[in-house]
């Protein structure tokens, strides 16, 4: 039913139960006006002009007595639709709005800076980068040594500290610390923003809050707040002190290292005896009078003249400063420091890449690992990684040395810069290893070819002959060689750390090699056993048919027989040698208990000559090796030599490298032919009496001593020769180079697994080489291929045409089968041991 027009509404009450029972439409809020309508509050709408006073809102509603359509509101009216109140307009809708009006409102303008305000010259960081952080790990695992610090503050709008710092390789860079940090490395001057130098004297010189440290420029209060909470100068400091000459009491730290003092080691710190009496690191003391280059020596502290201890010489240091050929003053050399830079904590990619360039000399310690490193974790621990037995990686030492003005350098080739030529000389010796086996195997095991020249009855031979013999019958003396490279390569790194007085890394970084040592060296050998293993026992229309060793009736007794073998095999506090018993699944495995112990062994002597002053400490390494090598334990006197050649070559790599003269050459050819030659003396006969008739070795082997003769006397002279050619060795640049080459060098990589490999091989596919051509020396075993390609067997003993030709189908596969062995074990072996060591958290 239609309402009509000029019906009063409220009358009949239908407009506004009509209004009032149909639900209300919120209206969308423009954007540009910020209007809302707030259907919650019982507000009325705004008065207007001529609407009766103090109306309430329900007024509106009321009976009016003017018409719906046209003429001016009465009473009678309809009510006006509320205005819509914006939020702008209206601050108390605003708050009752809640948190989407108040962002509606506009936002403040921000404040100008004003116009005398510092501005600061970099960016201001928020966090400390992950490039700073590795740049910070860095600088701070390392010791370096503040030499002088002088500091302006005249200008209060601009005040400056300017540090000498001697760095780790030895040269002494100049640090500004300004509104933009700058240094004098070559780091620096490239473009870095920051450098380790600048992290070391924020971090631990000037000790600046964690906020700043990693700031890229400062302002002038900045600069004003850090220098005054700043360590006092060392000026500062000896104003401040007693000038009686007492000793202050050890406390603190170290005024020119910032390093705390271990109040323990007091023989480690000298004092101002001449006036102040402050306790200085003794080896900061001579990094300090390094660097005064010639002038006086005086205390950094009150620059009084500097009392020596007795047997000290530092006016000697403080002439001896260089400039090298980079331009940087450099005390390497005077203060026995590495002049070789520290790529453990530098990304690994990039390190190869250089390396490759030959941008740089690297040590593969470091990377990664790295094996004492990381695993590399550290430096160290990849280089105990690859040191076993037999190791198959480069392990190379960096030698930067430092050019002397003055003095003729020799050009170094990239063979020459690292110690990648061991990796040679360990390629070689297990070819000797597997050249000698081979021999004994063709031309038996009894041939006079294994005795000593003119032995026996007067037979002589070109492969007696001293210096010839030990290419047919080198076994025993490679052994003796790897020995004493693996004493060389684990200890390396370690000394490296004592020497630069990271006792703690150091500690950690032989437990970790001790626990990953026998994953390195039993996981290969065994994995090979495995396989001699299931082959003895394989179907009868493909199983080889050997002589040695012998098969047990079933796969069961045979696997018991495995388990007993390996146990006796792991076992290193049981005597291993070719004069007991042998692992039957491949005999050369015994050396592998041996170099365990002997690993283990040197991994103690090392973290004992921590506790030793570093003067005494190749006095100590010299008398222990002696004395092992007197109680019959020949093999650990082989790591300790290994442990004295590296100390000796740390001294000798960290001096210029000039051109030695006459007598030092004649010095290092004279040793290396020596160890040849006592390399080449009779041995693995068991008869002593056999080395006592050979010409030129029988009074040697009188000099033995007589408990030697009842075992493996040959071992006596073997260690002396291995020292002593390894030594020579380490000293000739020709034969350096020759062992870097690239055959040498591919041979050590798989000279692990061609030592483990070749003896199944020999008893398998070799011997039937052998067979093949015509030689058949196991008797016991007939075989349908004999001589079916008979080669004539002439030339010189050792080296005939029959043994060659054998040898021209025999050593690929060797080596072909030593590649893949190595990918296949060895490399897994090396990652095993580094899982379980991060698995215990060390």
């Amino acid at each position: 039913m239609g309402i009509p027009g000029n019906a009063p509404l409220g009358a009949t009450g239908g407009y506004n139960d009509l209004e009032m029972s149909q639900p209300r439409k919120k209206r969308k809020v423009s954007p540009a006006r910020c209007e809302v309508i707030d259907l919650t509050e019982a507000t009325p709408p705004k008065k207007k002009a001529g609407a009766a006073p103090n109306r309430s809102y329900t007024d509106s509603y009321a009976p009016a007595s003017s018409t719906y359509q046209g003429g001016t509101q009465g009473d009678d009216a309809p009510p006006k639709r509320r205005k819509k109140v914006g939020i702008l307009d209206d601050p108390t809708k605003a708050r009752i709005a809640g948190d989407a009006a108040e962002a509606l409102l506009p936002k403040k303008k921000k404040a100008k800076r004003e116009p005398d305000e510092e501005k600061r010259l970099r960016r201001w960081r928020k966090a400390a980068p992950g490039s700073y952080l590795e740049i910070r790990q860095r600088a701070l695992t390392q010791r370096m040594f503040a030499l002088d610090r002088q500091r302006d503050m005249s200008n209060p709008d601009h005040p400056v500290e300017v540090i000498k710092l001697a760095g780790t390789t030895g040269n002494v860079y100049e640090i500004r610390v300004d509104k933009v940090p700058s240094c004098s490395c070559p780091h620096a001057t490239k473009g870095a923003a920051q450098c380790k130098h600048i992290a070391y004297c924020l971090s631990r010189v000037l000790r600046v809050r964690p906020e700043l440290e990693y700031q890229l420029a400062f302002i002038s209060s900045e600069l004003r707040e850090i220098f005054a909470a700043a360590p006092p100068l060392p000026s500062e400091t000896a104003d401040e002190s007693a000038k009686d000459g007492n000793r202050k009491e050890v406390e603190g730290e170290c005024p020119i290292c910032y390093s705390d003092f271990e109040p323990m080691s007091k023989e480690s710190i000298v004092y101002c005896k001449a006036s102040c009496g402050n306790n200085i690191h003794k080896e900061c003391m001579k990094q300090w009078a390094a660097s005064n280059r010639g002038g006086a020596v005086t205390c950094p502290l009150c620059r009084s003249p500097w009392q020596a201890d007795e047997g000290e010489n530092l006016q000697a240091l403080a002439s001896g400063g260089t400039v090298n050929a980079e331009g940087y003053v450099n005390l390497a050399s005077q203060l026995g420091l590495s002049g070789r830079r520290d790529y453990s904590t530098y990304h690994s990619h990039w390190v190869r890449n250089e390396a490759r360039r030959g941008n740089i000399a690297w040590d593969e310690d470091g990377v990664m690992n790295h094996d004492m490193d990381q695993d590399h974790h550290d430096g160290i621990e990849k280089s105990i990684d690859q040191a076993t037995l037999l190791p198959l990686h480069e392990s190379s030492i960096p030698t930067e040395s430092n050019a002397v003005s003055g003095q003729a350098v020799p050009a170094r080739s990239a063979s020459a810069s690292s110690t990648e030529f061991l990796t040679g000389l360990r390629g070689l010796a297990a070819f000797l290893v597997y050249f000698y086996h081979h021999v004994s195997w063709f031309y038996g095991a009894f041939d006079d070819l294994l005795y000593g020249y003119g032995q026996p009855k007067g037979i002589k031979y070109f492969g007696q002959l001293p210096f010839v013999r030990v290419f047919f019958t080198g076994g025993n003396p490679a052994v003796a060689i790897f020995f004493v490279l693996s004493g060389y390569v684990l200890s390396v790194s370690p000394l490296r750390s004592i020497r630069n007085g990271d006792y703690q890394k150091t500690y950690r970084s032989l437990i970790s090699a001790a626990i990953r040592r026998p994953f390195r060296l039993y996981m290969p050998p065994i994995g090979v056993s495995i396989v001699v293993l299931l082959t003895l026992h394989l179907p009868a229309f493909i199983k080889p048919t050997i002589v040695w060793p012998p098969a047990e009736a079933s796969l069961w007794l045979e696997l018991k027989r495995w388990v007993g073998d390996c146990i006796w095999l792991v076992n290193p506090f049981v005597y291993h040698g070719v004069s007991g018993r042998w692992f039957v699944y491949n005999p050369p495995s015994y050396t592998m208990p041996i170099e365990l112990l002997g690993s283990w062994v040197l991994f103690a002597a090392l973290a004992i000559s921590t506790q030793i002053p570093s003067r005494y400490r190749m006095a100590t390494f010299c008398a222990t090796g002696v004395a092992l090598l007197l109680f019959h334990q020949w093999f650990l006197a082989c790591f300790m030599a290994g442990i004295v050649l590296a100390m000796a070559d740390q001294t000798y790599r960290d001096t210029p490298m000039v051109n030695p003269t006459a007598s030092q050459r004649l010095l290092h050819y004279s040793s290396f032919f020596a160890g040849w030659y006592l390399l080449s003396g009779p041995g693995g006969v068991k008869e002593v009496q056999v080395s006592l008739d050979t010409p030129g070795f029988g009074y040697l082997t009188s000099m033995i001593p007589s408990y030697y003769y009842n075992g493996e006397y040959w071992r006596w002279w073997h260690t002396w020769g291995a020292l002593l050619l390894v030594y020579g060795v380490l000293r000739i640049q020709p034969l350096q180079r020759f062992f870097a080459s690239s055959s040498l060098q591919y041979l050590g990589k798989i000279s692990f697994l061609l030592y483990l490999i070749h003896m199944p091989l020999l008893w398998t596919f070799s011997d039937r080489m052998y067979r093949l051509v015509g030689t058949i020396n196991q008797t016991d075993l007939q075989t349908w291929w004999d001589g079916r390609l008979t080669v004539p067997d002439w030339g010189v003993h050792g080296l005939t045409t029959r043994f060659l030709v054998a040898q021209a189908v025999i050593t690929p596969v060797n080596i072909l089968l030593a590649h893949v062995c190595t990918s296949l074990l060895d490399d897994p072996s090396i990652r095993i041991g580094r899982w379980v060591v991060q698995r215990l958290g060390i």
